[in-house]
């Protein structure tokens, strides 16, 4: 073989290589896009189950439901409310925001919308976010409005009737087996 024939067979081995390289190049950049997404969404339930968690603490919970259904309420809870509703609406625009870059999945942004429009039916939490609305971006503040344009006010009236309803159903319907026969 002549000095010529193993300069282009080496050239093609390195094309050959260049060509793995790039392969396994995309690969690991769809990779870290994968984990990326798990960690966007990660970040997001802990931060929301954070929040929820703050707000099952009693006085909070006072404070939250006196605040979001518009009941007689202290300053210092209006202040606990207002926090709470800040908190939300700043994860709210997060969400928000990352999906509008492209960084929370289409599945991740439906979760958020639906969860944002059945919250924002409370009544004293359209009120907050009037009150509060001037202090977030401007996209993220026409989402918002739009979605309080067309919540319907939900009172807490039934609230605890239409869950013990729920509850009812559930003990009283008939047992499904699971795939493997058993019942529990």
């Amino acid at each position: 073989m002549s000095l010529s024939q193993l300069a282009d067979l080496a050239q093609v081995i390195s094309c050959v290589v260049v060509f793995i390289s790039v392969i396994f190049l995309a690969r690991q950049l769809h990779q870290a896009e994968i984990n990326q997404q798990a960690m966007i969404q990660q970040g997001r339930a802990a931060r929301i189950s954070s929040l929820s968690l703050q707000m099952a603490q009693t006085d909070v919970s006072e404070a939250w439901e006196k605040g979001a259904y518009g009941h007689p309420i202290s300053l210092p809870e209006l202040h606990r409310f207002r926090n709470l509703s800040r908190a939300m609406f700043m994860s709210a625009e997060d969400s928000f925001f990352q999906y509008e870059r492209r960084v929370l999945h289409e599945e991740g942004f439906e979760s958020f919308r639906r969860s944002v429009e059945v919250m924002m039916r409370l009544p004293g939490l359209q009120a907050m976010w009037k009150d509060t609305a001037p202090m977030y971006g401007a996209k993220f503040a026409h989402f918002m409005n739009d979605v309080v344009a067309r919540a319907p006010a939900q009172t807490d009236e039934n609230e605890l009737a239409r869950w013990e309803k729920a509850v009812k159903a559930i003990q009283t319907r008939p047992s499904t087996p699971f795939p493997d026969g058993t019942n529990s």
